[in-house]
């Protein structure tokens, strides 16, 4: 039996919402990983230049705070599970600080950091894994990986470099799905991640380190401030 010319338009018109649709989640979800991403940078250089400052004193008081109780637990077991937080503290921090130690964050104008931002959104649009074909996600994700990694270490070079090879469409955009099915699976895949990357941006912005850096005005100022405490901590100490 043959189909009515109205069904085939009402078809054709869920099928048009549905690909709006996506094309809108799409641009959402690059969106919300550019913010993502940015608020991890921050945190990235934050913690980086924290360690490189204050880690040798935090080192030191944490150290010599571990020892202390571990000491006392010796002659009073009360103080037992405090010694023991202190010793998890101090490894916890001594880890993280040996490896924000190593790494390294180029340093560039006011002027740079704007244009590595500009090209990280715009490479980013072009290599996310979720706009292209299924054969090439794997080298998306790798592509993607490498721009961010680029990105969080100023490295505007290799950012640059990115985008020019994207220019000349070495990822081939995602072809449109033909099957309603497709379409909404991929819709409500999208919308979980959608939801899961504004969930994730949500716990970093009410992170204690997040918090903090909001209500500094000046970084160098802070961590100046912030070692003098640091060093009448560790005189009152020795």
């Amino acid at each position: 039996m043959k189909e009515e010319p109205n069904i085939l338009i009402v078809e054709d018109l869920e099928m048009d919402d549905l690909h709006v649709e996506i094309e809108k989640l799409n641009a959402e979800i690059i969106a919300l990983e550019n913010e993502k991403a940015e608020i991890e940078k921050t945190l990235s250089e934050f913690q980086v230049r924290h360690d490189r400052e204050l880690g040798e004193l935090l080192m030191k008081i944490l150290k010599h705070r571990k020892e202390t109780l571990t000491n006392e637990a010796k002659q009073d077991k009360t103080k037992q599970q405090e010694a023991n937080e202190a010793q998890r503290d101090y490894e916890h921090y001594k880890s993280d600080y040996e490896i924000n130690r190593k790494k390294e964050i180029r340093q560039i104008t006011d002027e740079q950091k704007q244009e590595l931002k500009n090209k990280f959104r715009e490479a980013s649009k072009q290599c996310h894994p979720d706009i292209v074909n299924d054969v090439q996600k794997e080298q998306a994700s790798e592509l993607f990986r490498s721009l961010k990694d680029a990105y969080d270490t100023n490295d505007l070079e290799t950012v640059d470099a990115i985008l020019d090879n994207l220019k000349q469409g070495i990822l081939i955009p995602k072809a449109d799905f033909n099957e309603k099915a497709e379409l909404k699976a991929q819709l409500s895949l999208l919308r979980c991640k959608r939801d899961d990357l504004a969930q994730t941006i949500t716990s970093l912005k009410s992170s204690e380190t997040w918090q903090t850096i909001e209500k500094i005005q000046d970084w160098d100022m802070y961590f100046a401030n912030r070692k003098k405490q640091l060093e009448n901590i560790w005189r009152t100490m020795k």
